[in-house]
């Protein structure tokens, strides 16, 4: 994974940290190997702070043309994720954060976009209504919790595949998560 950032609204140097911090995390809890991209041509995985006034446009540029008429929905959210993925392996080809990080900061929220959305780009796409999860939009988790450590680890271990089947990919998680489970304590 090779990732950048844009700042069309700059960081600040606690954020552009934070960044980079949570990023050797996930390679950590991913075991793939995640650096900043050398240039824009190779980033798979681009982080984009935007102002507030131009979140609904650079949205758009991104949102595939199908997926148009959730523009609104998108536009009143703190921070986005948007993942593209190969149509026959189900592959993560491209994802695309983008913060509006005054946003974001006036809702003390700037931290925790860039860890939501960033680790969502991976491939844990969907918010939740459960509690203990940084994905869930109405919990108090500012940062990846020990559950989402452990959700991220569980994705990317050697038994779960893109494009399995939702029974295969169930019987892998089971016989993993013990495993990983113990890992944790």
């Amino acid at each position: 994974i090779r990732w950048r950032s844009y700042e069309y609204l700059a960081a600040t140097g606690a954020e552009r940290d934070f960044l980079e911090r949570h990023m050797a995390r996930l390679e950590r809890l991913t075991g793939h190997d995640i650096a900043p991209a050398a240039s824009w041509p190779e980033t798979n995985l681009m982080i984009l702070f935007v102002p507030e006034d131009r979140y609904t446009a650079i949205i758009e540029r991104y949102l595939a043309p199908e997926r148009r008429h959730l523009l609104g929905r998108h536009a009143s959210t703190s921070c986005l994720g948007l993942v593209r993925s190969y149509r026959i392996t189900f592959e993560i080809e491209l994802a695309v954060v983008i913060i509006p990080i005054d946003r974001a900061r006036s809702r003390g929220l700037a931290a925790a976009c860039i860890a939501e959305e960033t680790t969502q780009a991976l491939g844990l796409t969907n918010d939740v209504e459960l509690p203990g999860t940084l994905f869930n939009d109405r919990g108090e988790a500012r940062d990846l919790t020990p559950l989402d450590e452990l959700l991220v680890r569980l994705l990317y271990d050697r038994r779960l595949r893109p494009g399995m089947r939702r029974e295969e990919a169930l019987a892998a998680a089971r016989e993993a998560l013990p495993r990983l489970r113990a890992g944790m304590r």
